[in-house]
């Protein structure tokens, strides 16, 4: 969300720089919204099956790819292309709101998921202001910047974020509508950190940034 909130203040003076019409203006603030509508339920399922981790770290490396393109882009084209990547990769926000599910219990999701709207929230206030920090260098400068805060957190999620559902559980999930939480209370602690930073660090929209400094103390 922190990257979300990086380039998206700057796109509308971006795209002008490159004589962007208006009309063109709106089609690429709407185009983040179309991809992430039209891959989130795709992401969603195929976490499923093959799990909620490779996912996620996907998501975040091809969120850093579109912020390279972002800040590479010469001309409207690949502006476009740039924000419907970061789109797709956007999606992977019902699965780290499922990883949350899957990492607590009943009687702490609701505080889970309160979190994951703080770190959103967060991602976002601080997005604009990062990004005006580093305009100074030029209107694509903020979008490296970005990449490399999303490239950062996929380092930590492949070192640090355990998988949230075991291959038993998944194969059970095609079996049962509702299956009970495999994860312990120590487990839960544990990987738990990393998800909120990742939603707050990530570009992806929303919710999936809500959940950031509140638990980095308990990873370091």
């Amino acid at each position: 969300m922190m990257g979300f909130g990086i380039v998206l203040p700057l796109l509308p003076f971006y795209a002008e720089s490159m004589a962007v019409s208006p009309l063109g203006i709106t089609v690429l603030v709407a185009s983040y919204s179309a991809m992430q509508l039209a891959a989130a339920p795709i992401w969603g399922r195929v976490s499923d099956k093959k799990g909620r981790r490779p996912l996620l770290i996907a998501g975040l490396c091809v969120s850093s790819l579109s912020y390279l393109i972002f800040g590479f882009a010469q001309n409207f084209w690949w502006l476009l292309l740039s924000r419907m990547v970061a789109g797709a990769a956007g999606g992977t926000i019902t699965i780290a709101q499922a990883y949350v599910a899957d990492r607590t219990s009943n009687e702490e999701r609701a505080k889970g998921m309160g979190h994951v709207g703080a770190a959103s929230g967060l991602g976002v206030m601080l997005g604009p202001a990062v990004g005006a920090l580093f305009s100074g260098w030029g209107l694509g400068a903020p979008g490296f910047v970005a990449a490399g805060l999303c490239a950062m957190n996929g380092i930590a999620a492949i070192f640090l974020m355990p998988e949230s559902r075991s291959a038993a559980r998944r194969k059970a999930s095609h079996e049962q509508s509702h299956t009970p939480s495999d994860c312990t209370a120590a487990e839960s602690n544990s990987s738990y950190p990393l998800v909120v930073a990742t939603i707050t660090l990530s570009t992806t929209p929303r919710s999936l940034t809500r959940m950031s400094t509140m638990v980095w103390p308990e990873i370091l």
